[in-house]
């Protein structure tokens, strides 16, 4: 449902036709380079542009603070402020490196990692976008150090978003005064 939302296809959708239109390039919020938006295989897939959940669905669906607050999930997983534009290739680094520290995590410990072990922030701590570097050296990244930096800062305002909602809806609410 959450990347079937229909904010989440109308935000893609817009960038698409006006890509095709006027060939406008899109600016990928975390490198900072230009983007086709195009599935041709002519294009690599460094270049090419997705929609990323800069907090993933999975944890926004699992977030029992969320559930507390009785907000939708896939109305927090796509609002603008959750959404950026990224190349295909880091998003799904990114996605794999999440996976596999999922599986990891619940080998080890018989549930799902939280959030705070599969997130942006630890993905850039634990040398997730290090080794993405380095096993891809196709990829132009001029300045590594500083698309780690607006990672973070993506990744910071959106969590804020996110947390102001809740913390909003929550603390403001009926089932709140009831429980205190």
């Amino acid at each position: 449902d959450y990347h079937k939302d229909s904010r989440f296809a109308s935000k893609k959708s817009e960038v698409r036709q006006k890509y095709n239109e006027t060939g406008t390039k899109i600016k990928d919020a975390y490198t900072g380079n230009d983007l086709d938006y195009t599935k041709s295989s002519a294009v690599p897939k460094e270049c090419r542009v997705e929609l990323d959940h800069v907090l993933e669905c999975k944890a926004v669906h699992d977030d029992r603070g969320r559930v507390l607050s009785g907000l939708k999930g896939t109305d927090l997983a796509n609002s603008d402020d959750n959404l950026a534009f990224t190349n295909k290739s880091l998003n799904a680094s990114m996605g794999s490196w999440a996976k596999q520290k999922n599986e990891k995590w619940k080998k080890e410990h018989g549930c799902d990692a939280p959030l705070s072990e599969v997130d942006m922030e630890a993905y850039i701590r634990e040398g997730g976008f290090d080794d993405y570097m380095k096993n891809h050296p196709e990829v132009n990244i001029d300045d590594p150090e500083a698309t780690k930096e607006r990672m973070l800062e993506q990744y910071r305002k959106s969590r804020k978003s996110y947390d102001d909602k809740i913390n909003r809806e929550y603390y403001t609410s009926p089932a709140f005064f009831k429980d205190t």
